[in-house]
């Protein structure tokens, strides 16, 4: 620009060429920048349309990605036929498979057109159930033949009124005077440092009383008119992100308020389960008639499959809440396998098929979460013996393969029961969801094991499926990887141990006194009635308070806590009793009905040693007692 001036003020003759030119570069620059401008909002005007498009037929098929419709799909992704931009649209599933198509001839484009400019535009986009629940992807492609015609058509329109600005300026340039332009040339001046800078608090200065005021106040208050409304922008901006501040607040809050009540109802039903089970294994252990007795047990069988159906209730919460976390400590696949066996095999005896295990022989130790791996086990396992009527159930496990310091491990159950049809395959791994109507009737179930079992097994880097064939039988193949561990992580088992029975190991604690800390009164019946059939001497006390008075007077070889008490909680007593003289090293046994994963780092932080969630077995308790209770002193 001042080599322009400078250039002007020292050759006057040649103003004329000089003011013809600096219009012409104006006029060109204007037309450019209107031409990119163009060209960039018909680009985020198409992208704005493919996102609400793609947004609105995503919206409208979640509901058939998530039930598996892709009739229904289709028949959606075909609005796209009313929009000539659009070329195609793909919908895909959560896996990544091709769910729906649409498609239709893309405009023929001429050979001269270079390749290095779009032909096409493509948006992708998830699509969410719901608005939090992930079922999808859909993918769309726009022809941009339209944009870049509707383009040039501007860029004639645009450079016809350059032509006639041209001519126009050229009739009248040569009567233009320098004090005339000056005032033009320092607002056009104006005008570019605003575009350079996006500074629109500056302002066109002219002191003159002319048609060029006039222009400079209608471009002063052009500038006063886009900064008002660039600040009410950014008050818009800032109003939603608040907005979005407060939605991400009330969801972690409606969250935090959705784990409260699943705790509260763990512990709610889990109180007085625990003084079924208990009361029942107390009468069961008395001498029966055969008739009570048979009552009894059939009362200890549904107890177990209700705490079964809430357990698997409160792992889907938390799965759905992205809260399952998986252990990791050292395990021996064999020991594993046996266990689960010994644990299938009599309802395996009670319906006259056989249980085989097959098994590679393991010579080495895992680290994984071997709870979580025998649930799934025992899930597919209960579900083959529950679904065949006669022939066998058999396990299989083998390695099948390895890399530096991790495995893979793939398991298999097969059985001859019943099996399903094509149909009832794609039904499974749904929440809530069985083969058909008439399983749920004849065979029972929430439906939410195979759901739990598949979101473990991914967890732990592994997938499952399924083989069948109607009246012949079923596989279940999963896979899981885990890391190798140190064969001396897991110290061999004593062989003595190995053979001696429970009551045998009692007896090595036998005449220990320990410290009951519960407010149920039935709980604290059936846990004292427990303990002492170990052989144990119980001291009760129904709140923490009376548990520090007896503290104070008593040694005790352990305490069993219950948390959730009037006067003291659980808590508060392990905070206060570890500082008490002698209870330092106390081993002290929360004893809850609060199941969730937070309960047990609760417990921990407050200094008790081991958690047992109710409701209590008498396997579960004696052998926590096991670990912990030292043998008394003759």
């Amino acid at each position: 620009m001042k080599s322009v001036l400078k250039t002007r003020a020292s050759i006057v003759g040649k103003l004329a060429g000089i003011l013809s030119l600096m219009i012409v570069l104006t006029l060109l620059v204007a037309t450019v920048t209107l031409a990119v401008r163009e060209y960039r909002d018909l680009q985020a005007k198409l992208d704005n349309k493919l996102v609400l498009t793609a947004d609105m037929i995503g919206q409208n098929s979640s509901v058939a990605l998530l039930f598996d419709d892709q009739k229904t799909t289709q028949e959606v992704l075909a609005a796209l036929g009313h929009d000539a931009e659009i070329t195609e649209g793909i919908i895909e599933s959560v896996s990544g498979q091709t769910f729906a198509v649409y498609s239709k001839p893309a405009q023929q484009w001429q050979s001269f057109w270079p390749d290095n400019l779009p032909r096409t535009r493509q948006v992708s986009r998830m699509i969410y159930h719901n608005g939090d629940q992930l079922v999808g992807r859909i993918s769309m492609t726009a022809d941009l033949s339209q944009t870049y015609n509707s383009l040039f058509h501007n860029a004639l329109i645009n450079g016809g009124i350059v032509w006639i600005a041209l001519c126009l300026a050229g009739l009248f340039v040569l009567r233009l005077q320098y004090g005339f332009l000056k005032p033009i040339l320092q607002l056009a001046d104006t005008a570019r440092q605003i575009e350079k800078d996006h500074d629109y608090r500056k302002r066109a200065v002219y002191e003159g009383n002319d048609e060029i005021r006039v222009l400079a106040e209608a471009f002063n208050n052009m500038l006063a008119e886009i900064q008002r409304k660039e600040s009410y922008l950014e008050d818009q901006v800032q109003q939603r992100t608040q907005a979005l501040e407060l939605a991400m607040r009330n969801a972690e809050a409606a969250n935090q308020a959705k784990s409260q009540f699943l705790a509260n109802m763990s512990h709610e039903i889990r109180t007085p389960m625990n003084a079924i089970f208990g009361l029942v294994e107390l009468c069961l252990n008395q001498p029966l008639d055969n008739k009570p007795r048979a009552y009894l047990q059939r009362v200890e069988t549904a107890s177990r499959a209700l705490m079964s159906i809430i357990d698997d209730i409160l792992d889907f919460s938390k799965i759905e809440a992205g809260k399952m976390l998986l252990e990791a400590i050292p395990f021996d696949i064999m020991e594993m396998m046996e266990a689960v066996y010994a644990t299938m095999r009599e309802s395996a005896v009670s319906k006259g098929i056989q249980l085989l295990l097959e098994c590679q022989n393991f010579n080495y130790t895992v680290i994984g979460d071997p709870y979580r791996l025998r649930q799934v086990l025992l899930n597919l396992i209960g579900n083959a013996i529950k679904f065949t009527e006669q022939g066998e159930v058999k396990v299989c496990c083998r390695e099948s393969s390895r890399q530096l310091a991790q495995v893979c491990l793939e398991f298999s159950i097969l059985d001859t029961g019943i099996g399903m049809t094509q149909d009832q395959q794609t039904k499974l791994f749904q929440p809530f969801s069985q083969g058909d109507s008439s399983v749920t009737r004849n065979y029972g179930g929430t439906g939410l094991g195979l759901v739990i079992s598949k979101q473990l097994i991914e967890q732990m880097a592994g997938n499952i499926c399924v083989s069948s064939q109607e009246h012949i039988g079923s596989v279940f193949t999963f896979t899981v990887k885990l890391d190798l561990a140190d064969s001396l992580v897991l110290s061999p088992a004593d062989p003595a141990q190995l053979v001696e029975s429970s009551s045998d190991r009692l007896m090595k604690i036998r005449n220990a006194r320990v410290l009951l800390v519960e407010d149920n009164e039935i709980n604290r019946l059936v846990a004292t009635e427990l303990l002492t059939q170990a052989g144990l001497q119980v001291d009760v006390a129904e709140n923490g308070a009376r548990a520090l008075e007896k503290l104070l007077h008593q040694n005790y070889a352990c305490v069993l806590m219950d948390v959730q008490m009037p006067v003291m909680d659980g808590y508060q007593t392990t905070r206060l009793l570890r500082n008490m003289p002698g209870s330092r090293e106390l081993p002290v046994i929360a004893m809850t009905a609060s199941a969730m994963p937070a309960d047990r780092e609760s417990c921990l932080a407050a200094g008790m040693n081991d958690f047992i969630s109710k409701p209590i077995l008498p396997d579960k308790l004696y052998k926590i007692l096991l670990k912990w209770v030292k043998p008394p002193s003759a």
